[in-house]
This record gives structure tokens, C-alpha cells and sequence, in this order.
């Protein structure tokens, strides 16, 4: 037993203390002043440089500063400081320092602001194959479906909302200017006719874009989605450590679910992969959809 124990000491205290990261009230966070939060991004970068530029020399001292980066923007990004680029930042760096959770929470997140690029996708899917320890890289498709459902993470909701808007009113205006402009003479045909393709061509853009972004605030479902922080949590019947277990296994670092309801520090989750039933909230992080993310932020 102590021999578990002391195995095990060093991730699970790792686990805990992003779960503090992650759920520490935004309060005792937001006391940190500019310079304060600039000396803390500095830090982190450098931990970050420190970690890549080591890489494959010494993957122990490697693994060590990406640690240490991974920490520090857990700090930042629980003090406010919530971008794409340091979620970015921060899930590469919890995915180099095998913390497969805050990798994909991370990612995810990044995702949903700035939109998926082949960078994220191919991180997010290391992360997942280190939780499931599988080395076999994923599958892809070619089919049509896949790849507008890729253009679909690759562009943001804000940016296909500002290109499907920009798109509307450009058709319009090229409308409304065709109605008044002087009538063009008739060896003036080409350029008529590119003008017309364009005319079509803004709309098009327009009823894509519009379309997918549609998409996103119809057809997309309103349940939260979230991801186990560390090895242990067990998956319960009730909402309290006297009920019995549902899995014969304690649940894995990164094992991903949707989020079905929350009674105080309880999540009553579905698992992707299994059954559902009550985690401790302070063992997970979770992230809206899209459409309510994209909202929040307005």
C-alpha cells in the first residue's frame, strides 16, 4: 500500500492542484494586477521555451517545465485571463507534461475561440491517445460530410458570423449600386458579367457562412461538455461517497463526458464511453457549447 501511495503521490497531487487551478473562486484570483499577471505570462513562456527547447534531450527535465508552464497558465487562465492562445499554450503544455485531462479541457476550449487548426487537432488527438494509451494515430475520412464538418471546427463562430454578415451586406450593396448605376454599353459586357459573378459569389459566401453558423446555434446540442482532471474519481450512484459505485474501475485522467446535471459540488455526468452517475465537481472541468460560449463572451 505505501508503495502505491508513493507511486501515485506525485500525480495525484499534480491532479489536485489543477482541480484548486480550475475551481478556485475567481475572486481570490482576480487581486492580481497587471504587472503581477505580466510577470506570471513570463514565466510561463520561458518554462514553456525551456520545455521545447530540451524536447527529446532529456525528457525528464523537459517534462519538468512543461510543468512548470502548464501551472503558471492554469493561474493565468484562472485569473481572467481566458484567451484562445493561452488555452492553446496551455493545453500543449499539459499534454507534454502527461496531463491528458487539462490537455483536452484546454484544447477544447481553444478550439471554441479561435476555431480548430490541423496544429490543435493533431495535439488534441495526442491527448486523447494518451489517456487511452494507444499509439495508433486516428483514423481519417475523405467524404464530404467530414470535411465540411472540419471547415467547420477550422473557422470560428465569430469569424463565419462577421464573414456571413460582411457577405450580406456586400451582396446588397452590389444590388442596390446595380440598380442606380449608369447602364453599361454593350462592349461592356465582361465586365457586367464579372460584376454579376461577384454579386452572386458575396451571396453565396454570405448563405454558407450564415448557414453553419445556423448550425451551430440550432442543431448543435445545449448539453455541456466535460472532462475527468486526474486518475481515482469514482462514478457513484447518488451524489455522496456513501453510495455504491457504478464502474468497477475508479475513472480515467481525461475520460470525456456530458455534463447532465449539478447539485453543489456534485456533476451528474453521461459518459462517452459508458454509464452515467455522480463525480465530485472539483475532479473535472467543464466547457459549454459553441453557441453558449461564443454568447458569454459578447
Amino acid at each position: 500500500m505505501t508503495a502505491q501511495i508513493t507511486r501515485h503521490g506525485p500525480r495525484r497531487l499534480s491532479a489536485l492542484l489543477v482541480a484548486t487551478l480550475v475551481f478556485l473562486p475567481a475572486t481570490a484570483l482576480a487581486d492580481l494586477d497587471t504587472s503581477q499577471r505580466q510577470a506570471l505570462q513570463n514565466e510561463a513562456r520561458a518554462a514553456f521555451q525551456e520545455g521545447r527547447r530540451i524536447g527529446g534531450t532529456d525528457l525528464a527535465v523537459s517534462k519538468q517545465a512543461y510543468t512548470r508552464a502548464a501551472d503558471k497558465y492554469a493561474l493565468l487562465a484562472a485569473a481572467g485571463c481566458d484567451g484562445g492562445a493561452l488555452q492553446a499554450r496551455l493545453g500543449e503544455a499539459s499534454l507534454r507534461a502527461g496531463r491528458p485531462g487539462q490537455a483536452i479541457a484546454a484544447l477544447t476550449r481553444a478550439q471554441a475561440i479561435l476555431g480548430a487548426t490541423p496544429q490543435r487537432e493533431t495535439l488534441l488527438a495526442q491527448a486523447r491517445a494518451l489517456r487511452d494509451n494507444d499509439d495508433t494515430p486516428p483514423a481519417t475520412a475523405t467524404t464530404w460530410v467530414k470535411t465540411a464538418e472540419t471547415w467547420n471546427r477550422r473557422v470560428s463562430l465569430t469569424s463565419r458570423i462577421w464573414i456571413g454578415l460582411v457577405g450580406w451586406l456586400g451582396f446588397w450593396a452590389m444590388v442596390t449600386w446595380g440598380l442606380f448605376r449608369r447602364r453599361p454599353k454593350p462592349t461592356r459586357d465582361t465586365r457586367r458579367r464579372a460584376y454579376r459573378m461577384a454579386m452572386w459569389a458575396m451571396l453565396i459566401i454570405a448563405l454558407l457562412a450564415g448557414a453553419s453558423a445556423a448550425w451551430d446555434f440550432t442543431s448543435e446540442a445545449d448539453a455541456t461538455r466535460g472532462v475527468i482532471l486526474a486518475d481515482g474519481p469514482t462514478l457513484r450512484a447518488g451524489k455522496n461517497i456513501a453510495f455504491e459505485a457504478v464502474t468497477p474501475a475508479p475513472l480515467k485522467d481525461g475520460q470525456e463526458f456530458t455534463l447532465l446535471e449539478q447539485r453543489g459540488d456534485w456533476l451528474y455526468v453521461q459518459l462517452d464511453d459508458g454509464p452515467a452517475g455522480w463525480i465530485p465537481a472539483n475532479s473535472a472541468a467543464c466547457f459549454p457549447p459553441a453557441k453558449q460560449d461564443w454568447l458569454a463572451r459578447r
